[in-house]
């Protein structure tokens, strides 16, 4: 009685599981946005990336939405323009990265649209802009360039409407045969904050102005091949996300916070397939709406629980919102209240998505929340299931502390709850054969003496 009253809760609360969830937007793209911006006074969104094609047009870098379809700006941008950054300042959009050309125009890699036509924003850069960003109503630019025309930027540049000018004397972190790999720019209580890939003796991968002098942050990133890749304000919190491990001496797995004072851990971080110590759980986007932090990229789990490529922080916890994606996620936001992803061509609960989708799930299904649950965190002890997607055999796996017996048994039940397959454990390594199985969306329920684990799988 008391498993049958599990099961019923599970399904109430995760009601909407099955459901299609998510909608491809337009006929497809030929390679996935790295970045979007939502113009609210215009009601439109940007897209950018390295695209060339959407729905069959010839639409390189950048391309606008209304909600029913994109269109060119102007005369465009030229062929495999890589757009990585877009912000709307003094009423005009910017967009930045690695750009030749806008209307045939020599731009340097940061141009501007008036509502009409590009034009170029001062002299540009000489190398890649990663992103663009407005501090105290003034425009900010960072990433690998190390100059503006003659004048010389280390990688960050700030424009005062005519010219751009240098940061502070923001140092070269790098040796003289290379530049700084500025990825990210914020302002924190104040302070003036960048990220990305640099080291030196005292500074790693992360650094601030202190009003005087820029400085260590907290001792920065630990590990050799560390870096920042995104950076956000949270709850009164810098959050940095990257490529950085926990067992490297950071505070945390890809994912961590700084109070002003001291770097601590964000409820767990992310882990890639498997939850394997060093597996790929890295981000590519960070997002902010209606007092949550939206997180998104190659993971496979947050702070524990299942979130294939996205998930959520509420200050307290991670929640996956119960979909299965099998390929990463390059960017995320919101387009009026709803939440858009981009990911090249993915298989997203069993339907095919190439290039942009939107949700269409109602509220979303948190995987932190699932009754009767037993909760799993990166550093314990958990059921493993893979391959994930499945094509013909399903492995589940226990670590021997769970100490399976006969009477631990496996359940398999489709989008309607109804039962499909079951059978007993006798071993903490099971495969079964799923070949049988129509393509589609699955929850594998595991029960033993103590314990109750459940995980949604993909039959491709």
């Amino acid at each position: 009685m008391h498993y049958r009253l599990l099961l019923f809760l599970f399904f109430i609360s995760n009601g909407n599981v099955f459901s299609q969830n998510w909608q491809e937007i337009g006929n497809g793209i030929n390679d996935a946005p790295t970045c979007m911006f939502e113009d609210t006074t215009n009601d439109i969104v940007y897209f950018g990336g390295w695209f060339r094609v959407i729905d069959g047009d010839s639409i390189s870098g950048i391309a606008s939405y209304n909600g029913t379809t994109f269109y060119q700006l102007g005369g465009g941008l030229n062929p495999f323009a890589d757009v990585k950054t877009i912000v709307k300042f003094n009423n005009e959009i910017y967009a930045a990265g690695n750009i030749l050309t806008a209307e045939g125009k020599s731009v340097h890699n940061i141009v501007r649209w008036n509502g009409f036509e590009w034009d170029s924003v001062g002299p540009g850069f000489n190398n890649i802009v990663n992103k663009l960003e407005i501090i105290n109503n003034e425009l900010y630019a960072c990433g690998v360039f190390d100059s503006s025309g003659t004048l010389a930027v280390n990688g960050l540049a700030k424009w005062d409407g005519n010219s751009w000018q240098s940061v502070f004397n923001f140092p070269n972190l790098w040796s003289s045969i290379n530049n700084n790999y500025v990825l990210g720019i914020c302002e924190y209580h104040g302070e003036l904050y960048v990220g990305g890939n640099f080291d030196n003796d005292t500074i790693s991968d992360i650094i601030k102005y202190n009003g005087t002098n820029w400085v260590n942050v907290g001792g920065g990133m630990h590990g050799g091949m560390s870096g920042i890749e995104k950076m956000a304000i949270y709850d009164d919190k810098l959050i940095v996300a990257g490529a950085f491990y926990l067992q490297d001496g950071n505070a945390g797995n890809f994912i961590q916070q700084w109070d002003g004072n001291t770097w601590s851990d964000v409820g767990g971080g992310f882990l890639g397939y498997g939850m394997q110590l060093y597996s790929n759980g890295q981000v590519h986007g960070l997002t902010v709406y209606k007092d949550k932090l939206y997180a998104c990229g190659v993971f496979s789990y947050a702070g524990g629980v299942p979130a294939q490529k996205i998930a959520k922080w509420d200050g307290v916890k991670w929640c996956g919102i119960g979909s299965a994606i099998n390929n990463r996620i390059y960017s995320c936001g919101f387009f009026r209240d709803t939440l858009y992803i981009s990911c090249g061509f993915s298989i997203i609960d069993g339907d095919s998505i190439k290039g942009i989708a939107k949700w269409l799930g109602g509220d979303y299904v948190d995987t932190c929340s699932a009754v009767g649950i037993h909760e799993v965190y990166f550093d314990k002890e958990n059921l493993l299931l893979y391959p994930n997607p499945a094509q013909s055999t399903l492995t589940i796996s226990f670590p021997e502390s769970y100490a399976i017996k006969t009477g631990t048994t496996y359940k398999i039940v489709d989008k309607l709850g109804r039962e499909i397959k079951s059978g007993k454990m006798e071993t903490s390594s099971f495969s079964l054969s799923v070949e049988d199985l129509p393509v589609g969306l699955y929850v594998i329920i595991v029960q033993g003496d103590s314990f109750i684990e459940q995980r949604k799988f993909v039959k491709e």
